[in-house]
Parts: structure tokens; sequence; C-alpha cells
């Protein structure tokens, strides 16, 4: 990582750009200067990592951020750390076979970023998995079939219902699982994997939404990867957000086929809505609306599931 700092301003430019969203250059340093919970590092090391993150334009001139750190949101961890790979791009992070190799190994340079900004491993490496997503068209394939897989392997171990992978026989369906059983309607689920924590974005088709225009059953999921593969959390996109935020065919010579869309945190709730009902027992049921998922989902807003 060429373009990384010593470990001191690297701690420093962390600081500036969780700061920088509310107070200016000038008021941050007088701040990081005087004040006795930012003395663990010095004025110097202030100065280089603002200096460094300059050079990166993740802060400009002006004292302003980057749309790169801007545009994610929130001001955790996990999204400046993508930030500042996105704008440093080190080679590990596009070659070879990283991530989602079946290794527990990060990228010794990785592993020196996570000790230098005092953050856990498992955070770099869901960060970085991020990043490369949104440079690496096959990658963004393969997240998406872990996703599934992983979605189908919890589905069948945590209902009481016949758990189909539809996708896998065609892609005419306009969904990719069918949960059905006993007693209860069907539901139709449609997955958008991500391993992005600091927002949600989906690609949807516009097949897809044709589907959930005529098809009651229609729900999209989306699942949380971690940097391994593994699944950390679930939720569900309300449909009715969706019919709102796609967009409209202006002119009969032109139609829109695929559209990109943020989920607001209000359009989210935990879980998979809809299959609780085949839920085997209690702990079934946690696990498909997990308590926990706050920590996983900081852009999920709402609460619920079931």
């Amino acid at each position: 990582m060429a373009l990384l700092p010593n470990s001191g301003a690297m701690r420093a430019g962390m600081r500036w750009l969780t700061h920088l969203r509310t107070e200016e250059v000038s008021r941050l340093r007088v701040l990081f200067t005087h004040h006795g919970r930012y003395s663990d590092l010095t004025p110097a090391q202030y100065a280089d990592g603002l200096a460094w993150l300059r050079r990166i334009e993740l802060v400009g001139r002006d004292g302003r951020l980057a749309p790169a750190v801007s545009r994610r949101g929130h001001a955790d961890e996990h999204g400046l750390v993508a930030a500042v790979l996105e704008a440093t791009c080190p080679s590990w992070l596009t070659s070879g076979d990283w991530p989602l190799n079946g290794s527990a190994e990060l990228p010794r340079e990785a592993v020196a970023l996570a000790a230098a900004l005092e953050i856990t491993e498992a955070d770099v490496g869901a960060a970085a998995l991020a990043v490369r997503c949104q440079v690496d068209t096959s990658m963004r394939e393969l997240v998406g079939a872990v996703g599934e897989r992983e979605l189908l392997a919890l589905l069948r171990r945590s209902l009481d219902a016949e758990v189909r992978h539809v996708a896998a026989e065609s892609d005419g369906y306009g969904y990719d699982i069918e949960v059905s059983g006993p007693r209860w309607p069907a539901v139709h689920l449609e997955v958008k994997t991500t391993t992005d924590r600091s927002r949600l974005v989906v690609y949807l088709s516009r097949h897809e939404y044709e589907t959930m225009r005529r098809d009651g059953a229609w729900t999209m999921v989306a699942v949380l990867l971690g940097f391994r593969g593994e699944l950390v959390a679930t939720a569900t996109v309300d449909p009715v957000w969706l019919l709102r935020a796609r967009p409209y065919d202006s002119h009969a010579a032109a139609r829109w086929e695929s559209v990109r869309l943020v989920v607001p945190p209000h359009a989210l709730r935990w879980g998979i809505s809809g299959v609780c009902v085949w839920s085997r027992d209690a702990a079934a049921t946690a696990v498909l609306v997990p308590e926990a998922s706050h920590r996983h989902f900081p852009w999920c807003g709402a609460s619920g599931g079931g």
C-alpha cells in the first residue's frame, strides 16, 4: 500500500473524515490540538493525516469532503475505510482470487491497515469486498451467487417448507427462490446481495419490476455477506417504495430496462417477510429476524420481519 502513510497519520486521517462532516478544518485543528480526548496523536500527525487526504482527493483544498465520502451517508468505520480503499485502490484489492475464496486470511497489507486504524480485520475485509464489487463485474456476479446459496441454506435449515431455487432452472421467473408449504400462500423471493454495510444499492431489471407488479407473492430480500462469504443478516425491501422509486418511460420509443436504486433506511425492515410462518421453532425465527441485525445493517432503519 504505497499510498498509505504511517499508522498515526492514518488514524488522524480517519478522524478528519469523521468530523469534517459537521465542522470546518480550522475548528477541528484547534480541537485536535487542545482537547485531551485527541492528545494521543501529535499536531504533526494531524497535519500529515489531512495532507494525505488531500493527496488522495478525499478532502478538497477548501476543506470539503469529496463525494466518495459524503455519498455513503454514515460516519461509520466501514464506510470511511471503503472510501479510503476506493481512493488508494491497492493492488491486492483487484488482483488474484481474494476474497470469497474460502480463506480466513486477509492480505498482509489489509491486516496492517486494520492494526493501524485500530479496527477489526473483519471490518477491513468487509469494506474491501464492497469496494471490489463496485469495480469488478465478475465479483458482483460471484457475490450474488454466494448470497443466493447462503440464503437457500438458511431457509432450508430453518423452515418446514419446500425451498426451490427457481433461478437455477430459468431466468424467466422474475425472482430467485420460491418458498411454499401447507396452509400458507407461497412466497417468491428476489435476492439482492450486498457486502456494503454503509448503504444498500440494488439493481432492478424491467422483468423483475413487471413480475413484482403482477405477482402479489413477490418480495425483494437484501442479503448481507461478510468478507468470507458468510450470511450476516437479511432485510426486506418495501414494495411500495420500489413502485414509487422506479423510473417512468418518458417516450413511446424509449423504455428503461434496468435501474440502480439506493434504498433508504425507511424502506427496509429486518428479516424476510412472509416466511416465518413455516419456522420450525423459535430459534429458527430468531435466525431469520436477527436481534442483532442493527449492528450489521446500519443503513436499515426499521424493525420487524415475519
